[in-house]
């Protein structure tokens, strides 16, 4: 176990949607595990073997602003965010995918206009974006279809759901400009 690991702490957030976690190190939140089969702790130690349960000031802001989302609401996410582990390309992509507001959507493309690379580049770096629903990867589209999300794609539906950006029950985003998607 490194001394980053043994450094993490985790908390669990119940939720309609399943049980999330937030992980943090002294530097701020490092992850958020999506909901899953199995045991939270087992999955948390899978993915952060070294951490340990417990709270912090910073697990407790991003609990309240998490909670106050999953319920409607709009929050910013404001606290910090430790993402040592991330390239300088994988910080820009999650950089632009941050300035997409709440309730929309853009496409693969549109992140990689600005944070450079390809479409599918970009796709690749969100795949394994550790901090989902803060660094909101959901909202980001392919060009004419929902893409993909690594907590898969009903998730996604019931993120954008929650977030108004895809009429309650469809199954597929339109990409038309009602849907409020830039290309």
């Amino acid at each position: 176990m490194s001394e980053a690991e043994a450094a993490l702490i985790w908390l669990g957030v119940p939720s309609e949607l399943g049980d999330l976690a937030l992980v943090a190190s002294a530097d701020g939140l490092a992850g958020i595990l999506l909901p899953r089969r199995g045991p939270l702790a087992h999955a948390v130690h899978g993915r952060w073997s070294g951490a340990r349960r417990g709270t912090t000031p910073v697990l407790a802001l991003f609990e309240q602003e998490l909670r106050l989302y999953l319920a409607g609401g709009r929050p910013g996410f404001t606290g910090p965010l430790d993402l040592r582990g991330a390239s300088e390309y994988e910080r820009a992509v999650y950089e632009v995918t941050r300035t997409i507001p709440h309730g929309e959507t853009r496409t693969y493309g549109w992140v990689a206009e600005r944070a450079g690379g390809s479409a599918q580049a970009v796709g690749n770096v969100l795949g394994k974006n550790p901090i989902p629903i803060v660094v909101p990867c959901h909202r980001v589209v392919a060009a004419g279809s929902l893409g993909g999300f690594t907590g898969g794609l009903p998730l996604k539906r019931a993120l954008l759901r929650l977030e108004g950006a895809a009429p309650h029950g469809q199954t597929e985003l339109p990409l038309t400009p009602e849907r409020r998607t830039v290309r």
